[in-house]
């Protein structure tokens, strides 16, 4: 954000008002916050940016804020300070540890969410008085690229109180403040056609089953949800934008009078305390309410572990049980304990129409970026992509289809493997997620004939029980027949050639409508890849002894999140 910020003021963008921004760039959070409390003392519309220990070292600028009633907005990346301070890992325990400084906290699920509530928060500082930490989830939501609806200059005019650049004081309402954000909403909604509440229910109008989540997991349970009733369960997902101050008549207004079983999932782990914040917060407003009702407690997604369908569809089993758990954890490691709700990992959701592409990648590939560029501007298509990296390899998860794309978590069915350096085969089971029928992509530096034999067994067991279409392209040789520095640029006309997203003709006239100001040889590097790119002749089954289990993927990206995670579990 302070990049993006840094660089558009360095081209001298101007804001709304024809102003070109200052930008100040501090070696320390909290001399950022001393920075933004003197500049709204002077008068001056602010903002600020940071995330997980960040946030932290802001409190006493951020108290002194919200008790002099500063009309102010952050934008923070949730993650983690729990345990180990040097974990840069995504989940609520740096929000849950500034929930007390007297700031309002909502919360987006998604890239789009982070887009128009950074706004909103905006709006509603301004109506109530009441400083706005606008919250999304760190680096799976932080770090996704995704196709959005922007909003023009002439919405935001006209969304903005009239008294938007007059600063003078005025008092907190803090009482108010769900209100004056809900009706902020309303305007929102009627300019843009996107409608928000600050708490939103999901599902069957009738259900007894209720999970209740804030942030980007709820995608996920949305997407879970309507797949379960479509099968005959009745269940719901009560969506929790505003977490604080919390309206608890609002929240209990959106959860059905049928609801006789809630599963609260809390992104965080207390210690000291009874339970977690937003559990906690359920059980006291149901206590004052009266209502009969079984509230369960669940811990997830801990330092960015994931959070699937699967997941989800365990925790709506746990709530049909008799006798469900009062707390209970879900996808933070195989050795959880006896809190650990077992799910069936083949239970999967992705989209059949969809292309599902993961990329497998030395060092960090500026081609995957593009790719997702020029195919989510150039088309009716939706694009999401989501990047996992280690200190030498970055796994891209590339995901285009007709329809929104409600799913924050790694793909589980891939349609397209591609991977950019041959000797990876040796170190991840790259066809781990690939369905039946799926398409590889290998940048391999042997003659067709050839590849075959250089194939670990038990890759080539996979390509024939599987059925997989296997091609194969020397990128370096090419790249450097062609001038080029790297062999991005070969593997990702490849990757368009293959993928499927558009027709082959299409995708080339993308490619070069794309590049057609970019000094590149678009044609001839073009027409030489469509030359060299060949499928792999398809040998004989692997001998007796060859087919050695591929190794585990995930033991080398998340041996990390998953110790820290099993250890707050």
């Amino acid at each position: 954000m302070g990049d993006c910020a840094d660089q558009w003021r360095a081209q001298e963008r101007r804001n709304l008002w024809g102003v070109t921004p200052r930008v100040l760039r501090l070696p320390l959070e909290g001399g950022a916050a001393e920075a933004v409390q003197s500049s709204l003392q002077a008068g001056c519309l602010t903002t600020g940016c940071t995330a997980g220990p960040g946030l932290l070292l802001m409190l006493p600028q951020m108290i002194q804020i919200a008790d002099q009633s500063l009309r102010c907005v952050f934008h923070v990346a949730a993650r983690t300070v729990a345990n180990s301070a040097g974990l840069i890992f995504g989940d609520y325990s740096d929000l849950v540890a500034a929930q007390w400084a007297g700031w309002a906290m909502l919360f987006g699920a998604s890239v789009q969410e982070a887009h128009d509530l950074a706004f909103l928060s905006q709006m509603a500082t301004l109506d109530s008085g009441v400083p706005f930490l606008h919250v999304f989830d760190g680096f799976r939501t932080s770090h996704e690229q995704a196709r959005i609806s922007l909003l023009t200059p002439s919405d935001m005019l006209a969304l903005l109180p009239e008294y938007a650049m007059q600063r003078q004081p005025v008092a907190a309402d803090s009482k108010n403040c769900a209100d004056l954000l809900q009706r902020a909403m309303e305007r929102f909604a009627l300019h843009t056609g996107r409608v928000y509440h600050a708490y939103q229910y999901v599902g069957d109008a009738r259900a007894e089953r209720v999970i209740v989540a804030m942030g980007s997991a709820c995608q996920t349970i949305a997407e879970t949800v309507e797949a379960l009733n479509l099968r005959g369960e009745s269940v719901g997902l009560l969506l929790v934008r505003l977490f604080r101050p919390l309206d608890t008549q609002a929240m209990l207004r959106a959860l059905p009078q049928t609801c006789s079983r809630l599963a609260v999932l809390d992104r965080c782990a207390e210690s000291g305390t009874v339970a977690e914040p937003l559990y906690e917060d359920l059980v006291a407003v149901l206590a004052q309410d009266g209502r009969p009702m079984h509230i369960s407690g669940g811990r997830y997604g801990l330092a960015n572990h994931e959070f699937t369908p699967a997941m989800v569809a365990a925790v709506f089993a746990e709530l049909a049980k008799p006798a469900p758990r009062a707390r209970f954890t879900v996808g933070l490691g195989e050795d959880e304990g006896p809190l650990s709700l077992s799910y069936d990992r083949n239970w999967i959701l992705e989209d059949p129409e969809s292309v599902r592409a993961i990329l497998w990648c030395l060092g960090s590939d500026g081609s995957l970026q593009d790719s997702l560029r020029i195919l989510g501007e150039a088309t009716d298509q939706y694009a999401q992509g989501y990047f996992v990296s280690d200190s030498d390899v970055t796994v891209a998860h590339l995901r285009f289809g007709p329809r929104p794309l409600r799913k924050p978590y790694l793909i589980q069915r891939a349609s397209f493997v591609a991977v950019h350096q041959f000797a990876l085969l040796t170190r991840f089971a790259v066809l781990d997620s690939l369905e039946c029928g799926g398409t590889v992509l290998l940048n391999c530096p042997f003659d067709q004939e050839e590849v075959w034999e250089r194939l670990p067994g038990w890759f080539r067991r996979q390509v024939l029980d599987q059925k997989l279409e296997v091609y194969g392209i020397d990128a370096q040789r090419l790249a450097l027949d062609l001038g080029l520095e790297g062999i991005d640029l070969v593997m990702q006309i490849s990757f368009f050639y293959l993928s499927g997203v558009v027709s082959q003709s299409h995708s080339m006239s993308l490619l070069k409508e794309a590049w057609a100001d970019s000094g590149l040889k678009t044609a001839a590097a073009i027409d030489a890849v469509c030359e060299n790119l060949r499928a792999v002749p398809i040998g004989p089954s692997p001998r007796p002894g060859e087919e050695v289990p591929p190794p585990d993927n995930r033991s080398k990206f998340l041996v990390t999140q998953r110790a820290l995670a099993t250890s707050l579990s």
